[in-house]
């Protein structure tokens, strides 16, 4: 990430959402990122938590739905881009963090979608709306057993230690 995409300087009342103060210690007790990106950051929460945490280099990935004005963090600590295609970066994080934006891809993205993901980051928090959830535009409701089964084909393990705290 260049200079000109640091988050050092971000307002301290910037907003974050209750999840994200409550859980991201959790992950940080684990994984110990000092850059992280959100692969569909919505409004940029998560990341303006991470910030309040200490780590300045962020980026997010999103759609074109989030308006400017929405953004609580800077606009260019956000690249606009689509999830149906390849996500293909020329760096990597320490984390990347992918919530509740799987289900919204096609069944068929759902290989390739993990693939991008282990390509970024040695560490990934990942959450995906189960069968049944329910939603707008939900299109690959899965169980966790799944995206295990998809995670573990590049070598990574599953380990649940935010769920059972919250």
């Amino acid at each position: 990430m260049s200079s000109s995409s640091t988050a050092a300087d971000l307002p301290a009342a910037q907003p974050r959402s209750r999840a994200a103060a409550r859980i991201l210690p959790l992950v940080d007790g684990v994984v110990h990122p000092k850059s992280v990106i959100d692969v569909g950051c919505g409004t940029g929460e998560w990341l303006a938590a991470y910030v309040k945490l200490g780590v300045t280099d962020v980026l997010g990935t999103g759609g074109a739905y989030v308006s400017r004005d929405q953004l609580v963090i800077p606009e260019h600590l956000v690249q606009r881009r689509g999830l149906r295609e390849r996500l293909e970066l020329d760096r990597h994080f320490d984390l990347a963090i992918c919530l509740e934006v799987a289900e919204h891809l096609p069944p068929e993205r759902g290989e390739s979608f993990v693939a991008d993901l282990v390509a970024l980051a040695p560490a990934v928090l990942l959450s995906a709306a189960v069968p049944g959830q329910g939603g707008v535009d939900h299109l690959n409701e899965r169980w966790q057993d799944h995206w295990h089964t998809l995670f573990a084909a590049h070598g990574y393990l599953a380990a649940d230690s935010v769920r059972p705290v919250v």
